[in-house]
C-alpha cells in the first residue's frame, strides 16, 4: 500500500464539506475536529510510491526450450521454495568445470530478469534464484566425491531447463530423508573438539567460539508448539506510529549518482569480507565467495557480480513491490535456549548481507553523521571502547551515586518499521 498523510484541517476543506448544506457548518467543524483529534497521535507514515511491480506472465509463454507453460513451472517453484527452506544443510562444494559455469549463468539469468522492470518473469525471479541451490546442489551422499557432485549437478541442470521442478524437489527430499539426525546437544566432547579445531584452522574464530557457547549451554530448542508460540509473541504486529515519532519537513530525495560507486568490484570486495551461515536458501558466505570470486569461472562470476551491483543500485533508489523481494529479505529463525527463556536469532540471506555491505561502504560518512555518538557501531573507530571508558570515568566520579541501565522488553521487534522508513527520508 501507498501511505500518505491525512489532509490538514483547512478552510478550503471545510468550505467543500458545507457548501451544499450551510446550516451544518457547526456540526461539520465538530466532526472534522474530532477526526483530526483521533488522527493526531496515530498517523500513517508517508512512504514512497511503489515503482517496480510484478508483471503478468502470458499463459502461452513456455519455460526455456520445453513445452512446459512458465506459469505452471512458477507454481512448482512456489511449492518447492516453501519446502526447501526447511531443508538441513547439505549443499555440495561448487565443482569445477563447465557445469559450474552453466549454474552461475543460470543464477545470473534470474537476477537479470529481476533487474528488467519490463520482464514477464520478474515476479518469480528472486524466488527462482533462491530455490536453485537447494534443488541443484544437494550432495547425493554425505561422502560423495567431486566427480559425483559434478555429474549430479549436470543432470539436475538438464531437468531444470526442462521445467521438471517437481522431479528435482522429489530427489532433494529423498536425499534429505537419508541424512542422519544430527543434534549438537548429543555430540561427544571429542566431536566438539574436532569441529572446534577445524574452525580455528580455517580462521573462523567467531564461529568456533559460538559453537562452544552453544554446545555447552542450552543450544537449539526443539520446534514445539510452545516454542512457536513464544517466537510469535516476540514478533508482534507493528503498533501504530505516533505523530511525535514522525519527522516532518521538506523531502530531499537522494540522487541516483550517489550509488554509482557500487560496481562489480565493490560486490566482489563485499563478498570476500562477508562471513556467516546461510539463510533460507542454504547458500552460506563461503559458497558465495566461491561463486563470485573464483578465477576458475572468472567471466561468469563477473557477469553475476555486475547484475548484483545493478540490483543493489536499483534497490537504493526505487521502491519495489514487496512480493518481488520476499525471498531476499526472508530470514531463518532459530530458537536458542536463554536459560531461562528463549532467544530468537534471525539468519538472513547472504546475498542481502553482501548488498547491504556494499551500500554501507558508499554511505559510510553519511551514516556516521546521521547516527552521531548514539550508535557506536556506525563505523566509529573504537566506538564501543570509547563508550565503556566514558561510562567508567563518569561512574568513578565522587558525585555519581549509581548507574541506571534501562532494558526495554523486546524493543527491537516492537519498533514500527514504517515509521523508520518514513523518518529516513528526511535529512536532518
Amino acid at each position: 500500500p501507498i501511505y500518505t498523510e491525512p489532509p490538514p484541517l483547512t478552510k478550503a476543506l471545510v468550505f467543500d464539506q458545507v457548501s451544499s448544506h450551510p446550516g451544518t457548518l457547526t456540526q461539520t467543524l465538530r466532526d472534522l475536529r474530532e477526526q483530526c483529534d483521533a488522527d493526531k497521535n496515530h498517523r500513517n507514515p508517508n512512504l514512497p510510491a511503489i515503482e517496480i511491480v510484478p508483471n503478468e506472465t502470458a499463459s502461452n509463454c513456455m519455460w526455456k526450450n520445453s513445452d512446459q507453460p512458465t506459469i505452471r513451472v512458477f507454481k512448482d517453484i512456489d511449492d518447492a521454495y516453501e519446502q526447501t527452506v526447511f531443508f538441513k544443510q547439505n549443499l555440495m562444494h561448487i565443482p569445477s568445470g563447465n557445469v559450474t559455469k552453466q549454474f552461475i549463468s543460470e543464477l545470473t539469468l534470474w537476477i537479470t530478469e529481476l533487474n528488467n522492470r519490463n520482464s514477464s518473469l520478474n515476479s518469480h525471479a528472486m524466488k527462482a534464484f533462491m530455490v536453485l541451490p537447494d534443488l541443484l546442489l544437494q550432495k547425493p551422499t554425505r561422502r560423495s566425491k567431486a566427480k559425483d557432485n559434478s555429474q549430479a549437478l549436470k543432470r539436475r541442470l538438464d531437468e531444470w531447463n526442462k521445467g521438471n521442478i517437481r522431479g528435482l524437489l522429489k530427489e532433494a527430499k529423498q536425499v534429505q530423508s537419508k541424512l542422519d539426525a544430527y543434534h549438537k546437544s548429543h555430540r561427544s566432547i571429542e566431536a566438539i573438539a574436532k569441529t572446534f579445531s577445524s574452525l580455528i584452522s580455517d580462521g573462523k574464530i567467531n564461529a568456533a567460539m559460538k559453537m562452544l557457547d552453544e554446545s555447552f549451554s542450552g543450544g537449539l530448542l526443539p520446534l514445539s508448539p510452545e516454542i512457536i508460540k513464544q517466537l510469535e509473541e516476540k514478533h508482534p504486529k507493528a503498533s501504530s506510529a505516533l505523530d511525535e515519532a514522525l519527522l516532518q519537513g521538506p523531502l530531499e530525495p537522494a540522487e541516483s549518482y550517489i550509488y554509482d560507486r557500487i560496481d562489480e568490484m565493490c560486490i566482489k570486495r563485499a563478498a570476500l569480507k562477508t562471513k556467516g551461515s546461510a539463510g533460507p536458501s542454504g547458500m552460506h558466505a563461503d559458497m558465495f565467495r566461491s561463486i563470485l570470486c573464483s578465477n576458475k569461472h572468472a567471466k561468469e562470476s563477473k557477469d553475476l557480480r555486475e547484475q548484483i551491483a545493478l540490483l543493489t543500485r536499483q534497490l537504493s533508489i526505487n521502491a519495489y513491490h514487496p512480493s518481488l523481494l520476499e525471498p531476499l529479505v526472508a530470514c531463518r529463525l532459530i530458537p536458542l535456549a536463554k536459560n531461562p527463556g528463549i532467544r530468537p536469532i534471525g539468519v538472513g540471506e547472504t546475498l542481502r548481507r553482501i548488498m547491504g555491505k556494499a551500500v554501507s561502504w558508499v554511505l559510510k560518512e553519511d551514516i556516521k553523521q546521521a547516527a552521531g555518538p548514539l550508535q557506536t557501531c556506525a563505523s566509529h573507530g573504537a566506538g564501543a571502547e570509547a563508550a565503556i571508558h566514558g561510562m567508567r570515568e563518569i561512574f568513578d566520579k565522587e558525585d555519581t551515586e549509581a548507574v541506571l541501565l534501562v532494558d526495554a522488553k523486546n524493543a527491537f521487534n516492537c519498533l514500527n518499521r514504517q515509521a523508520a522508513l518514513h523518518n529516513i527520508r528526511f535529512h536532518h
